[in-house]
C-alpha cells in the first residue's frame, strides 16, 4: 500500500528577495493546498550543505526525518571538500 504524501519542489528565491517573505508565502500556500486535499504527509528534499534552507523548513514545521540519501565520492577530485557535523544513529556523515 502506498502512503499518500505531496512534495514541496526546490524553489529558489533570489538573494535580493529573501528575507521578505517570498519563501514563506510559497511554503505555507503549499502547506494549506496539501491539508486541503487530504494529504497526510508533506515532504521536502533540501540539499544537507543547504543550511539556511534546512534551517527555513525546521522553522516551517519540516522537522520529521522521513528518508535519507546517501553518496559515496567517487572522484579523484582532491579540490571538493566536505564538511562535517551531521551524526545520524551514532554515525558521523559529511555534507
Amino acid at each position: 500500500m502506498r502512503v499518500k504524501k505531496a512534495d514541496v519542489e526546490p524553489a529558489i528565491v533570489s538573494k535580493q528577495y529573501r528575507t521578505q517573505g517570498v519563501g514563506t508565502a510559497m511554503v505555507r500556500h503549499v502547506i494549506q493546498e496539501a491539508k486541503k486535499t487530504g494529504n497526510p504527509f508533506l515532504s521536502a528534499k533540501p540539499l544537507a550543505r543547504n543550511v539556511e534552507a534546512m534551517s527555513f523548513l525546521i522553522k516551517e514545521g519540516f522537522n520529521i526525518t522521513g528518508q535519507i540519501e546517501l553518496f559515496q565520492d567517487l572522484s579523484a577530485s582532491a579540490a571538493r571538500k566536505w564538511k562535517t557535523g551531521i551524526n545520524i544513529h551514532g554515525n558521523k556523515l559529511k555534507y
